[in-house]
């Protein structure tokens, strides 16, 4: 004789299902924002290769600002040949300028989201900063050139800044990924990138050590 469910049973079998399910989103939560953290550092070991490119072709590390596009997007655009984009947001394609892990603010494109550029590599727009040389950076390895940043923000000028324009983001485990001068990409906690080094909070994005 076949068994028919009781509502009791049925019942039952959605409260478990529920209770499981409870107890496995945080944990599908967890893998994906770590699949992102990955797929973060992955875009900005390629925007260091496409750097490395450029220094090999032009001498001087990409200026933050380009002559002939907005001024937000020039470092990109300097990049995009080396990396098959135009670097402006105009292909529709964020990738590998947007962190995975952003969420676009009002008034901002694909391109203008989540990852930033050190604007202390130079910026053509002002004669007193000038572009750098490779190895004018005092320590490579400890020099941050390309972080997450807030969403919306595509320059970086200081460590300590709390979230507003021209700061960093701390979207992954409360940290970020930073491509280093030297090419690595390492993430950083938010305690130690806000308490910088040798008593200045900014030291890690600075091309001369205090």
């Amino acid at each position: 004789m076949k068994h028919k469910f009781t509502l009791i049973e049925l019942l039952l079998v959605v409260a478990i299902i529920g209770i499981l399910a409870s107890l496995l989103l945080p944990t599908l939560g967890k893998a994906r924002k770590t699949s992102q953290q990955a797929v973060c550092k992955s875009q900005q070991k390629q925007l260091g290769s496409a750097i490395y490119m450029y220094v090999d072709d032009n001498e001087y590390m990409p200026s933050a600002s380009h002559p002939t596009k907005s001024s937000r997007l020039g470092w990109k655009v300097h990049l995009g040949p080396y990396i098959n984009s135009s670097g402006d947001g105009s292909e529709g394609g964020a990738a590998p300028f947007r962190c995975p892990n952003s969420e676009l603010g009002t008034g901002y494109t694909n391109q203008e989201a989540g990852t930033a550029y050190n604007i202390k590599m130079g910026d053509d727009r002002y004669p007193a900063r000038p572009a750098v040389k490779l190895d004018e950076i005092e320590s490579a390895v400890q020099t941050g050139v390309i972080s997450d940043s807030v969403d919306g923000t595509d320059w970086v000028i200081a460590s300590k800044l709390l979230p507003s324009e021209d700061a960093v983001g701390y979207r992954h485990k409360n940290g970020l990924n930073i491509l280093w001068a030297d090419g690595h990409v390492q993430w950083f906690t938010t305690v130690a990138i806000q308490a910088g080094k040798n008593g200045t909070p900014d030291w890690y994005y600075e091309v001369s050590k205090p």
